[in-house]
């Protein structure tokens, strides 16, 4: 890797931000070298194997130690439903943008109708199609019957709903919804890295070597000529490694712990004031009067 100073990196926008993470094609790079050394493990491994459980590794590490969370903002049409990202998992947030440009945070409300309906004849017996399939229709659900959010307080601040339809792939909203922007928050495995180049795929530097424990123990896995202790010492390695990335992003602050706890012994006093300092100013932190 070339030498990158300081006046490279501030003057070259593609390089803010980047000095924590390393390439695909860098770990790649190192594993190779492995492969050419017969004392190896991966000895005569291809670079197409390599690459393919590294992506797995790298799909497995966002799920289990630094998720990925990926956001997109989106414009609720008339039909009040938009198609779930491609790479969805899991939702993290969805917020309408204010007429502030800031994210307000919206409601689930799984009582929002996403069932299909069934078709009956007069008698109340189920309808089939041709092939034997019950016939189904869009009957008492949002895609029939729009979602609406009603307002009983003269005092309450408006806020939309939603509902996540995991069947369909759809996010359906309340009518109160239409023509907002909203921005969706949620967590990807890292399946839009399959259409990308091992170079243009980044993982953080901290967990380059539980990448590369994953990779030297999904290797050796399945090989017969390898020892069952030694498959088993490049399992633990790779579990070890992987509870210490998870300790790591833990992000533990203790100085915001108490920060909160204290706060929150004061949350029901409408008479006192908390003003958070410096630490040097106080051995917890915090002063309150």
């Amino acid at each position: 890797m070339p030498i990158q100073t300081a006046q490279t990196y501030h003057e070259d926008e593609s390089l803010h931000g980047k000095y924590a993470y390393i390439t695909l094609k860098e770990v790649l790079d190192e594993l190779l070298m492995e492969t050419v050394d017969t004392d190896s493990y991966l000895a005569n491994t291809p670079r197409s194997k390599l690459l393919t459980k590294a992506k797995n590794g790298i799909q497995v590490l966002n799920r289990e130690v630094k998720k990925t969370i990926l956001a997109a903002e989106i414009t609720v049409g008339p039909k009040l439903f938009i198609v779930l990202p491609q790479d969805f998992i899991d939702i993290v947030r969805i917020s309408v943008v204010t007429d502030q440009f800031r994210l307000k945070a919206l409601r689930p409300n799984n009582n929002i109708q996403t069932a299909v309906g069934y078709l009956q004849d007069s008698d109340y017996e189920l309808l089939f199609d041709n092939d034997g399939a019950i016939m189904m229709a869009d009957s008492s659900n949002l895609y029939n019957k729009p979602a609406r959010k009603y307002t009983f307080c003269p005092g309450e601040v408006a806020q939309g709903e939603y509902v996540i339809d995991e069947q369909r792939g759809r996010i359906g909203f309340s009518t109160d919804l239409e023509d907002k922007e909203v921005v969706i928050e949620y967590i990807s495995d890292g399946l839009q890295m399959h259409n990308l180049s091992d170079s243009e795929i980044s993982i953080h530097k901290n967990l380059k070597q539980v990448l590369m424990a994953y990779v030297h123990y999904e290797t050796v896995r399945l090989r017969r000529s390898v020892r069952i202790q030694d498959k088993r010492d490049f399992q633990n390695r790779y579990k070890a490694l992987l509870h210490t990335a998870k300790m790591d992003n833990l992000h533990f602050n203790i100085t915001q712990l108490n920060t909160v706890v204290v706060a929150d012994q004061y949350a029901d006093s409408p008479k006192q004031e908390i003003t958070v300092f410096d630490n040097s100013s106080s051995p917890w932190g915090i002063n309150s009067w």
